[in-house]
Parts: structure tokens; C-alpha cells; sequence
């Protein structure tokens, strides 16, 4: 059996790995999360026949004393600066995810079952006996501060209504119930046997289909997740979705699943990192491998032509870009490395948004990271046929791009709208007829992205040289909000707060060096957040490149100070 704190550790890890900085973190616990823990977080040999019943003894064991909830065991910290409670937590999340046929969750239909998974008596009603109301929001408040100072957002918070507020806490992260997932299973199974939906769609693609075809759920709860008008949650939600969508056995006509078994089947999706080459003008589109949600392996290698390409990380959530892909995607390439694991696939798609760098907004190099946020500049590609689509958004006064480039050679028929801006809220008009390009182009009120440029920036650090710090942008669609800088050693006080204009630059003047967060909030909530650093010039070491910086030029290839002819030895 795992101890408490082995749980405890793994919880954490699996909800981290693999999350680029700045994502909203959910502790979305429930059966298949917990299978999934005990076989890839957890010492081989350390639980018992079944995962499930091993990860409740070992909370049980630590948290329950003679039928009393005992919270004072699991507060403080674990070694390693690790919040002790979360183990407990996802019990109590786990309690509201095995609510299969309730369509609201409160005070009066909680608590039964988060005493059966306690194994607390069932003769008794209400909060259990040491869960008086309120004990455990300190619990919640714990794990979103360490979240915060990972540099991720929290996502887990107090609810409005007087009845329900703490258990608003549990609720906020049971994206999916059971229940949904049994009923999402069969719709996607029917969907594809009827081929109104296809097995290799991306997650754009799945959620937009999702959100014109509501009327086929017949139950409400499943409504308004595909209605959720939060960002951050509706893409957490899309995030779970996708996942038993891109892990679905088509085969498996609801056979049942042998007890304590999980086969996760993860196929690595790709997207495009754009490179541009001023020097001959020319693009290219190289496949961007993104990493699997709670991936914490390595030694994976990507068959291409017979050869073997090792996947290496680019930074929290990527892989390296790998080799040059026709836009049209629909690619599929052998994985090898782990039995989880099997290919990575770019999804067929006839366009593709790309941001810069939210690492280095100066570098000019451009990704599929993420939607943009309004006001910021991106790049668009996509078919020609989608031109009159470009133009219904232009003449709406909903988008603007400085101007067009077709592409040639062997992406003919593909343009690129460069310089463009989301430069409206108002697509309601527009999305009455919604197709995929549009609901991926929609902004939201509450989005909200945080961009830093200039300075002195050291590489592969997330750092900037003291005395040279960044410069600071929110792109948002209000005026102004709050922005608040804090030095994660001493987080809980502000070293700048003040309300600044959004859409602009501005200079912060952090000039000591240390490990930074820098937060916004809209009234008291927190919306967004960036980490970073600023650094001693001691810390600047020569690198070896990941990747070629070299350049063609007709027969010669450029790189740094040596000219090589193609073919022959070095000239010079």
C-alpha cells in the first residue's frame, strides 16, 4: 500500500507535469485519475490490487480518527515545500464526481457521499464530525498558493450563494462527473459511426462542434459545460474532453474494462512553429510536437524516412520543433519509447493561428501556442477558400491584418494575413453562424494575456540581466486593471501595485535580482499571471544552440562565420 504522502506527491505531480506556465491548474480527481497515478506516479509495487481503494486507506488512515475528520494531520507541508493537504482534497473531489445523476451539487446531497468514501457512518447527515463549515477553505487556500507560486493560475475558489460557498471549493473541480463521461463516450462512438464527427479531429475542431450541436445532451449539467462562458474553464473543460475523445477505444463497444485497469493510448498532437528567414524570404512550418497531458516521461523518439529523431523538451508543456510540414496537416508519424505512447499526429486543418513567442516577443518567431487575445498582433494562415471568411470578420469591424502574403512552391493556395488584430467584442452576430475558424478567433471579456519584451534577456533561464529588466504589456479589452509584482520569497507582499492602462507598454523599473510573479486582477479576482526572473550577469554562460541557426544562400549555407559550399569542404 502507498502511504499518505506518497499520494500526497504524486497528486501534485500529475497535475503539473507537462502544464506550461501560466495554466489554470485543476485538481480534477476521479477514478481514472487515480488509476493513472497509482501506475505511472507511484513505486512499482506500492499499492495494493486496486489503485482506487489503496489511494482512500491511505487518506482514510491518515485523516480519520474513531469517525472524526482529523484536518490538523494533513496541514503544514511535506518535504520538499509540497502542500499537505492535497491528498485530502481530492477526496473530497473525488466525493463530488461520483455525484452521477445529480445536476447541482450542494449542501443537502454532498455530503453523503463524502462520508462513503471516508467510510463515515451513514446514519449520520450533514458535514461529517470535524469538517465544521469553513475548516477546510484554509486547506484550499494552501494549495492555491503554492500553485501561484509555481507560477500557474488557481482555479479552485469560494462560492457566491451563502449555502453552498465552501462546497463550491470540491465542485469548481469535478470538470467531468462520471456520469458525463459515460454519456460523452456514447455520443462521440455514435457520432463517428454516423460520420458527423472524425477520429482525427484536433481540439478546436471537437469543441466547436460540440458547442453548435448542445441540443443532442440530454441532460443539463452537460449543457452548460459546453456553454461555459469562463475561458479558462471552459479550456480546462475542453482539456478533459479531448483527452477521453483522443484516448477513446473506437473499437470497444462498452465492453467492460477489467478491474483496476487504465490502457492510455496517448498520441502526442502537434502543432506549427513558424520560421521565417528575412534573408531569403522564405517560411516554413515545422511540426511542434505539444506533450501529452500528465506526461512526466522522457526517451521518447519519432520515427520519420527510417530515422530516428529524439523528442527533447522546448519548455514546459513542448517539445523541440522537429522538421518542415505542408500547413494542410493530416501527418502521422511512429513513436516509439514507451508502450503509452504510440505516434505523433499534426490534425488536418485548413487554417492556423500563430502568436509570438510569449518567451521572447522580440525573436519574431511565431507558434500555435494559444488563441489571441484582443489587441494583440498574431498571424493568420489559412486556404484561399477561406478568404470570404477573412473578409465577413473584416467588414464586421471584427478583425484588421496590415496585408496579405500568398505562399508558393509547395504550400500554393495558402495566404498568410499578417499584423492582425482582434479589434471587437461584438461576435455574436457572426458566431450565429459559427464554423471552427471563428470560435477559435472569438476573444472573450476575461481573456486576458501577459506579455514581457526588451531588456536583456538571459536564454534557457525565463531570465533578464539585473539592471535590464522587461518591459511589461496586458492585452485585454478593459482600459485598465490592476497589476501587482511580487518576489516569490516573499509573496504575500506586493513590492508594486497600481492600476496601469492595458495594451501598452510600460516599464517596471525591478532592478534587484530574484524570481518574480507578476499577477492581474479585475476587481479582487486574479485573472492572469506571468513569472520571472532577473538575474546576476555571473549566471551568463556560453551554450551549445538547440537548433540550426543556419541560412541558404543558393549554394552556400550560412552558418555564423563559416560559408560552406554544399557538397564540398569548408571555404573561407
Amino acid at each position: 500500500m502507498a502511504t499518505y504522502s506518497e499520494w500526497n506527491k504524486a497528486i501534485i505531480e500529475y497535475f503539473v507535469s507537462g502544464l506550461p506556465e501560466g495554466s489554470t491548474v485543476y485538481l480534477s480527481i476521479d477514478e481514472d485519475a487515480l488509476l493513472d497515478i497509482g501506475q505511472r506516479f507511484l513505486r512499482p509495487g506500492a499499492g495494493s490490487k486496486d489503485w482506487v481503494e489503496d489511494f482512500l486507506l491511505a487518506v482514510r488512515g491518515r485523516c480519520v480518527v474513531d469517525e472524526e475528520v482529523r484536518l490538523d494531520r494533513v496541514r503544514g507541508t511535506a518535504p520538499g515545500g509540497l502542500p499537505n493537504c492535497v491528498a485530502f482534497l481530492g477526496v473530497m473531489v473525488l466525493a463530488a464526481h461520483r455525484m452521477v445523476d445529480e445536476e447541482a451539487i450542494t449542501e443537502s446531497n454532498y455530503f453523503t457521499p463524502l462520508r462513503r468514501v471516508l467510510d463515515l457512518p451513514d446514519n449520520e447527515f450533514g458535514r461529517p464530525r470535524g469538517l465544521q463549515s469553513g475548516t477546510e477553505e484554509s486547506l484550499w487556500f494552501a494549495w492555491n498558493r503554492w500553485i501561484v507560486v509555481r507560477g500557474f493560475l488557481p482555479s479552485a475558489e469560494r462560492g457566491k450563494g451563502r449555502t453552498n460557498k465552501f462546497i463550491h471549493y470540491p465542485r469548481s473541480q469535478a470538470l467531468l462527473r462520471e456520469g458525463d463521461k459515460r454519456r460523452l463516450t456514447r455520443v462521440f462512438r455514435e457520432a463517428a459511426r454516423s460520420r458527423l464527427i472524425s477520429k482525427e479531429w484536433d481540439k478546436n475542431k471537437l469543441s466547436t462542434w460540440l458547442r453548435m450541436n448542445i441540443g443532442i445532451f440530454n441532460t443539463q449539467h452537460l449543457k452548460e459545460l459546453f456553454q461555459e462562458a469562463d475561458p479558462s474553464r471552459y479550456e480546462a473543460i475542453m482539456e478533459v474532453v479531448f483527452n477521453l475523445y483522443d484516448t477513446l477505444d473506437w473499437a470497444d463497444e462498452e465492453q467492460p474494462r477489467a478491474a483496476n485497469t487504465l490502457v492510455v493510448q496517448r498520441r502526442i498532437i502537434a502543432g506549427l512553429y513558424r520560421i521565417f528567414e528575412p534573408t531569403m524570404g522564405s517560411i516554413s512550418y515545422l511540426l511542434y510536437p505539444r506533450k501529452p497531458a500528465h506526461w512526466n516521461g522522457s526517451n521518447l523518439h519519432v520515427l520519420k524516412d527510417s530515422e530516428s529523431h529524439s523528442l527533447r523538451e522546448d519548455r514546459s508543456g513542448w517539445f523541440m520543433p522537429l522538421w518542415s510540414e505542408p500547413p494542410s496537416g493530416g501527418s502521422r508519424y511512429e513513436v516509439r519509447g514507451n508502450v503509452e505512447v504510440k505516434e505523433i499526429i499534426l490534425p488536418e486543418s485548413d487554417f492556423w493561428i500563430f502568436v509570438r513567442d510569449p518567451e521572447s516577443e522580440d525573436s519574431g518567431v511565431f507558434a500555435s501556442w494559444r488563441r489571441p487575445a484582443v489587441f494583440e498582433n498574431f498571424v493568420l494562415l489559412c486556404r484561399k477558400e477561406r478568404t470570404p471568411d477573412m473578409e465577413t470578420l473584416r467588414q464586421a469591424g471584427l478583425l484588421s491584418w496590415d496585408y496579405e502574403f500568398h505562399l508558393s512552391e509547395h504550400n500554393l493556395g495558402w495566404v498568410e494575413y499578417r499584423d492582425c488584430v482582434i479589434t471587437s467584442l461584438d461576435w455574436d452576430e457572426v458566431l450565429s453562424n459559427s464554423n471552427d475558424m471563428f470560435d477559435a478567433l472569438r476573444p472573450s471579456v476575461s481573456a486576458i494575456t501577459i506579455a514581457l519584451r526588451g531588456g536583456l534577456r538571459v536564454p534557457d533561464q525565463r531570465g533578464w540581466l539585473e539592471g535590464y529588466g522587461p518591459e511589461v504589456v496586458i492585452y485585454a479589452v478593459d482600459e485598465q486593471l490592476r497589476l501587482v509584482a511580487r518576489d516569490i520569497v516573499n509573496i504575500d507582499t506586493p513590492i508594486w501595485d497600481r492600476t496601469v492602462k492595458t495594451n501598452q507598454y510600460l516599464e517596471l523599473k525591478i532592478i534587484a535580482r530574484g524570481d518574480y510573479i507578476l499577477q492581474v486582477y479585475r476587481g479582487s479576482r486574479l485573472i492572469a499571471q506571468q513569472a520571472f526572473r532577473i538575474l546576476p550577469w555571473s549566471t551568463l554562460r556560453c551554450s551549445e544552440p538547440k537548433k540550426s541557426y543556419s541560412v541558404r544562400l543558393g549554394n552556400f549555407t550560412l552558418e555564423g562565420a563559416l560559408v560552406r559550399v554544399d557538397g564540398e569542404g569548408p571555404s573561407g
